[in-house]
């Protein structure tokens, strides 16, 4: 036996385990995770911060802190929302972002939620919150927020662009 093919078993093994692991945003009410933004968020990112932690409070029970790049503790886990340092360093170039097109990625134990202009990050935010988190936003009145015990988040690496320039989820009758 080759003492490579144990080497190479091992390493896909690694690999194999990475994109698969699991990254616990909130377990029984706690979390190590916080809500990260550039230094100088546009109005549109800080509003996309305060919903994701908002929600996430209201289906896990975990309080979420926001805090910009500078203020987060190195080495703690992070949901990087809008245009970061973090982001761009991992590189994500924000040139090549179409209007209003989002992502969704995980690295390592972070996931980063940015976009195009003017709200590709907080196009990204509510898809991760419908997908990964289950809340849905049925009419103005109607909002759904699951209660979660455990929040993990598996691999992702999402990129979408809105199919309609315009959205109303509300038609003349209802005004």
């Amino acid at each position: 036996l080759s003492p490579v093919r144990p080497f190479l078993a091992l390493s896909l093994l690694i690999v194999f385990c990475e994109s698969h692991a699991g990254r616990v945003v909130a377990r029984n009410g706690t979390t190590h995770y916080r809500v990260v933004t550039s230094s100088s968020p546009s109005e549109a990112d800080a509003l996309a911060a305060k919903e994701l932690a908002t929600f996430l409070s209201r289906s896990t029970g975990a309080e979420l802190a926001i805090v910009t790049e500078p203020e987060s503790p190195r080495g703690a886990p992070a949901l990087y929302v809008g245009r970061t340092a973090f982001a761009e360093a991992h590189g994500i170039d924000f040139g090549a972002f179409g209007r209003e097109e989002f992502l969704i990625r995980t690295i390592g134990q972070d996931i980063v939620l940015c976009g195009g202009q003017p709200r590709g990050a907080l196009y990204a935010v509510y898809d991760f919150l419908e997908q990964e988190v289950g809340c849905q936003w049925l009419d103005e009145k109607t909002e759904v927020v699951p209660t979660l015990e455990t929040l993990e988040v598996g691999r992702l690496s999402i990129r979408r662009q809105p199919a309609f320039w315009y959205r109303d989820v509300y038609t003349a009758q209802q005004r």
